[in-house]
């Protein structure tokens, strides 16, 4: 009953006539792009907050279904398809979020003409405060463009830095999987400008082992026990290089060489696996494995040194009451060389003071 006075106050008789008019101003909207003159719901702030809603939520629903329906995981789809798929989307979003705000906006009746001014300006200004993100924004795009690395890639970072299994390359970052299963977003900056190591660009990936054994052994005998374990173990590519070499000599052990090609996918199983059969083959034939050792060498007949016995007395030895300082006092040659000037002048004074007298002896003597 309130509302059906306020509607009539407003020109509307009821409430049932307010939704006729606003279905009839929603079609006008769509068929002519504009509604209807004279319609009440246009003037009203209330009527174009229900068909501003009206428009953006269905808008904002289909976007959503949309973009579910496409990140659908799907049978058979290449990892550049799936990258540029999920950056496609990733973006595709954004913008539509802010159309659709823009639409909402417009339907209010705000006045969007300084749109342009105010968001130029604005981009000025969050260009010079959020640099980092512009240039992530960039980098993704370099990344996509490039195709450095796509999902589902086994990547590594400034050499092993950070590692792990692409997930998802999106707007701003990329996300890894690590080996220990934890999640690392890595801005897209940072992986354009560092050294990125794609370990599934190629389909064959090399195994380097290396086997080390005991001076002394036949080098040749040793070669063929290592090509025979690479050549029964399976998941090798025998149509490649297989090499056996002797890499360096050691301080205790001639290390081998042990090089070969298997597929990428199964690298580590192969690399683990052969790692135990050369093990197995040189422990089977008796083959000496090296350890760090210390030996030990005994001297026998060694002399022991006997009780030395003196028939000095105590009293012989003269020990000194009081303990000599350590201290050198530096004035000590200085006053030894004061003492020998005195001594000396002294004893020439006393001959001078001697010979005056005997002199004045021998005078009075001749007189």
């Amino acid at each position: 009953m309130i509302l059906n006075n306020i509607f009539s106050a407003n020109g509307v008789s009821s409430i049932s006539e307010w939704f006729k008019q606003l279905w009839e101003g929603l079609v006008s909207l769509f068929v002519s792009g504009q509604f209807p003159e004279g319609n009440y719901v246009v003037t009203s702030f209330l009527g174009k907050l229900v068909i501003a809603l009206c428009v953006a939520v269905p808008l904002y629903i289909i976007v959503k279904v949309i973009v579910k329906l496409a990140t659908l995981k799907k049978k058979n789809i290449s990892p550049s398809t799936k990258t540029y798929r999920n950056f496609i989307i990733s973006v595709s979003k954004v913008f539509s979020y802010c159309i659709i705000a823009i639409l909402f906006l417009s339907i209010l009746g705000l006045d969007l003409s300084g749109l342009s001014t105010i968001i130029s300006s604005a981009v000025v200004a969050i260009g010079l405060s959020l640099q980092d993100i512009i240039s992530n924004f960039a980098s993704g795009v370099i990344i996509i463009t490039s195709k450095r690395y796509l999902t589902g890639d086994y990547i590594s970072l400034n050499g092993n830095e950070v590692e792990g299994t692409v997930r998802d390359i999106r707007i701003l970052d990329t996300k890894l999987l690590t080996p220990n299963n934890i999640e690392v977003s890595v801005p897209n900056s940072i992986l354009v400008s560092g050294k990125v190591s794609n370990f599934n660009v190629m389909k064959y990936r090399r195994i380097d082992l290396t086997a080390s054994v005991t001076y002394g052994v036949d080098i040749d005998a040793i070669k063929k026990i290592l090509l025979y374990c690479v050549n029964t173990q399976e998941g090798v590519n025998k149509d490649m290089s297989i090499t056996v070499f002797v890499r360096s000599f050691s301080a205790s052990s001639i290390d081998f060489g042990v090089r070969c090609y298997v597929p990428t996918s199964i690298y580590w199983d192969v690399t683990w696996s052969l790692n135990e059969k050369i093990y197995e083959e040189l422990v089977a034939r008796k083959v000496d494995i090296p350890y760090n050792q210390l030996d030990v060498h005994i001297v026998k007949d060694s002399k022991v040194a006997k009780p030395i016995t003196s028939d000095i007395k105590d009293s012989d030895v003269k020990v000194a009451s009081q303990p000599v300082s350590a201290d050198i006092d530096r004035n000590d040659g200085n006053d030894k060389i004061l003492d020998n000037l005195l001594d000396n002048f002294e004893k020439s004074s006393a001959n001078l003071v001697s010979k005056i007298k005997t002199g004045k002896k021998k005078k009075k003597s001749t007189k």
